[in-house]
């Protein structure tokens, strides 16, 4: 896996967001009932997205298998494709520019390379382990903030049992900011390139986080599960992963915080 792969997910990732782009205003909005958390939404333009994605993945790699939020595919291969096409949806369903495509690309369970590209704003971040990160092709790093109260926290997955930890309290009265956006893939993103600090959510999936891991480590920071224990290698799935991520200089404090429950 070279410099060209990762440079072929970017144009990939490129192309879905110019269509995503174009269906602002055209899209048709559908329920999607899931198990757990009542219903979600889903559009045209998410599975008009995968399927330019899977399509351009297949063609230029058939031997890797592809791994995707709207439809199920069997993994079988070492190498594999995690896809998130629209990560944001119900932002980009409403209107909210805060939306992003994402393309990782794993070994066994453990993200080698990752793409993030912001819709709205045409912002493409992408790396390669042990290659750095960038943003529009110029290298990216985290946050210097090692305090909570200089840091600037996002905190999703705010369903009744988030709501329900005595740590978001603390978070709200501890930190800068605490603030709630609605893509997981930008948030890893925005960490990345250094605007946000830290990162908390217990509702996120296989395909949310797969792509900004490795973006994320390559500009120095951390992901973790909530308890500290590593995420990575993992075999795909849809079941809801726990994250913790940050600049790395508050990874200490947010564990400890989130530990005091």
């Amino acid at each position: 896996m070279g410099p060209e792969t990762l440079e072929f997910a970017v144009e990939v990732a490129r192309e879905a967001g110019r269509l995503v782009k174009a269906a602002v205003g055209t899209r048709r909005v559908s329920p999607k009932r899931t198990e757990d958390h009542g219903f979600d939404v889903v559009t045209d333009t998410d599975l008009a997205a995968e399927n330019l994605i899977v399509e351009r993945l297949r063609a230029r790699y058939p031997a890797y298998d592809v791994f995707t939020e709207e439809t199920a595919h069997e993994i079988a291969s070492e190498w594999f494709w995690a896809v998130d096409p629209i990560d944001g949806t119900k932002n980009f369903a409403s209107g909210l520019p805060y939306v992003s495509v994402s393309i990782g690309l794993l070994h066994e369970g453990a993200p080698e390379l990752g793409v993030i590209h912001s819709v709205f704003s045409d912002e493409t971040y992408a790396a390669r382990r042990g290659g750095g990160a960038t943003r529009n092709g110029a290298p990216i790093s985290v946050s210097a903030a090692t305090r909570l109260e200089d840091s600037l926290v996002v905190l999703e997955g705010v369903q009744i049992h988030v709501k329900q930890r005595r740590y978001v309290r603390r978070l709200h009265l501890g930190t800068r900011a605490v603030r709630n956006f609605g893509s997981a893939a930008l948030n890893i993103a925005y960490m990345a390139n250094g605007t946000l600090d830290g990162y908390i959510d217990e509702d996120l999936k296989y395909y949310d986080i797969a792509a900004g891991a490795v973006i994320l480590e390559e500009a120095g920071g951390r992901m973790t599960h909530c308890d500290g224990s590593p995420i990575w290698p993992r075999r795909p799935d849809y079941a809801d992963i726990d994250v913790l991520a940050s600049n790395g200089g508050i990874h200490g404090p947010l564990l400890e915080l989130v530990a005091e429950g």
